[in-house]
């Protein structure tokens, strides 16, 4: 019989190998990374409530109040988002909404209204005096000026912008006024004589070059 100190030598289990310990290392972190990414894809679409949506509802033509409420109810937010000012429509009425419609969306999306407005914009108003009146023109139109009107007045200035005026009262710049504010330009019509500007009567008074100078001989 061997010794009992023989046989507790070869019961001694031998050490693995360094590339083995490597391996075995490598193996248990990809199955962590497997897991881990597993949990998170699992976690993310809780969170996102993957494959749910809601459908939006319509909205545009009720009051603001009313679109609010039931947008809320059906568990979406709501955000005005414009306001245009329309005489035939109701104040306070929804114009247009974004998302539209039937869309699918998730769910506590925000939904943009535009509503129309209780009253019409204020717009600052530019300096106009002593453009030209196109140039005037363009400039209030540029920032929804709709109802301009032109008023030749007796000016030596053609087309020159003298006055502006707002409910019969002179146009400050830098005064605020209503968007579709009737604006009344006073522009100058030219001179009578047929000279259309300053510079043209310059012009017409400008001595020709052909016509001979008049010269006096000197008397003794």
């Amino acid at each position: 019989m061997q010794p009992t100190s023989e046989k507790k030598k070869n019961n001694v289990k031998k050490p693995l190998p360094f590339w083995a310990k490597i391996c075995i290392h490598i193996g248990i972190m990809f199955v962590t990374f497997i897991v881990i990414l597993w949990l998170a894809c699992l976690c993310l679409d809780s969170w996102t409530h993957h494959g749910e949506y809601s459908v939006v509802p319509s909205v545009e033509g009720m009051s603001y109040n009313d679109a609010v409420r039931k947008l809320v109810d059906e568990e979406f937010q709501c955000e005005i988002s414009d306001s245009v000012y329309d005489t035939k429509m109701s104040p306070g009425v929804v114009v247009a909404q974004l998302p539209k419609e039937g869309s699918k969306v998730k769910g506590r999306r925000v939904i943009y209204l535009t509503v129309n407005a209780f009253s019409p914009k204020t717009v600052r108003v530019p300096q106009v005096v002593d453009m030209s009146h196109r140039q005037a023109v363009s400039t209030l139109e540029s920032l929804g000026f709709t109802h301009i009107t032109v008023r030749e007045v007796p000016s030596e200035f053609k087309g020159l912008v003298l006055s502006a005026r707002y409910n019969g009262r002179p146009l400050m710049p830098g005064g605020r006024i209503p968007v579709n504010a009737s604006i009344v330009l006073d522009v100058g019509a030219g001179i009578n004589s047929g000279v259309d500007s300053l510079d043209e009567q310059n012009e017409a008074l400008t001595i020709d070059d052909d016509v001979p100078a008049i010269s006096f001989d000197m008397m003794d």
